[in-house]
């Protein structure tokens, strides 16, 4: 595959991971939490069955205990937990504020790395810096934005969506090893047949008591893109993608982030992006790129 159609499966993948989290506070409007996940994974789980017969190699009942600990962790911690912190913070603050924190990523993978005994170098360094820098100018913006009485939420939502982050870059190491030995759609249907399976003892006694008569056509269509975006085809693009670049390039496509988290704030939600915001992203980008430039030079 050549490279640069490589590049755009990745920046395609990253951008409905920042569009999915303005869509995720505008489904909570209807949608409470609890069943908005488990429907989300059910959905992931019935098409990745169907779809998985198409990917060849060894079927899941091969997998051996430890790798099914490996799997249970990332549904654990990189699919429920993190989309439980994003659904909680995009309640509490804005769904661009969240779309900037997500960026941070790379840098708090970075971090991790630095605490697993790994050395950074200065363009790691440098990201670090300036992410740290763009998401304090996100944080110290949200009194402003939400208004002295919501102000604390706005920080907690802030907060919510960093724990979001944290769980994502524990994703990001575990899946680096276990990834692989278990073909992609495979590996992301037994995260989501884990997943679905976490959520069950307190989803569905949730979808039991929705409303589906009030829940209009608009908002279960929003939800299938969500979903499909999130669990599926957004999983998919990178894993096509990420097999043909090197990795400093992967990183630069995670600017699609708070890009595509700020328009569709702007267009779906109607959210006024303020100059400050702006800059905070700017920021963000600006580290991702000074930290992919690095690790390509190194």
């Amino acid at each position: 595959m050549p490279s640069p159609l490589a590049m755009l499966y990745l920046i395609a993948s990253m951008a409905m991971t920042g569009a999915n989290v303005p869509l995720a506070k505008a489904l909570l409007v209807d949608l409470p939490a609890e069943s908005l996940l488990l429907l989300r994974f059910a959905l992931a789980s019935v098409v990745l069955a169907a779809v998985v017969r198409m990917e060849p190699g060894p079927p899941l009942s091969g997998l051996g205990v430890r790798q099914w600990g490996a799997v249970t962790v990332l549904g654990l911690v990189g699919s429920v937990l993190f989309t439980w912190f994003v659904l909680a913070g995009v309640s509490r603050t804005s769904g661009a504020s969240a779309g900037i924190i997500t960026a941070t990523l790379p840098a708090v993978i970075a971090l991790a790395g630095l605490a697993l005994g790994h050395r950074l170098g200065w363009g790691q360094v440098a990201m670090i810096a300036l992410a740290v820098a763009g998401v304090g100018i996100v944080h110290g913006e949200a009194p402003r934005e939400a208004g002295a009485g919501s102000a604390t939420q706005a920080a907690l939502g802030n907060l919510l969506i960093g724990l979001a982050v944290v769980c994502e870059a524990t994703f990001a190491i575990v899946a680096r090893g276990i990834s692989t030995r278990i073909r992609p759609l495979r590996l992301s249907l037994a995260v989501a047949l884990v997943s679905l399976a976490i959520c069950l003892p307190f989803g569905g006694p949730a979808i039991l008591d929705l409303p589906y008569s009030a829940i209009s056509a608009g908002v279960w269509v929003m939800f299938l893109c969500y979903a499909l975006a999130a669990s599926v085809l957004g999983t998919a693009l990178w894993y096509l993608g990420v097999a043909h670049v090197e990795p400093w390039a992967a990183g630069l496509a995670t600017a699609a982030v708070p890009v595509a988290a700020m328009a569709v704030s702007a267009v779906v939600l109607g959210e006024r992006i303020s100059p400050v915001q702006i800059a905070g992203a700017g920021l963000v980008i600006l580290a991702i790129v000074i930290g992919t430039v690095s690790g390509r030079r190194r």
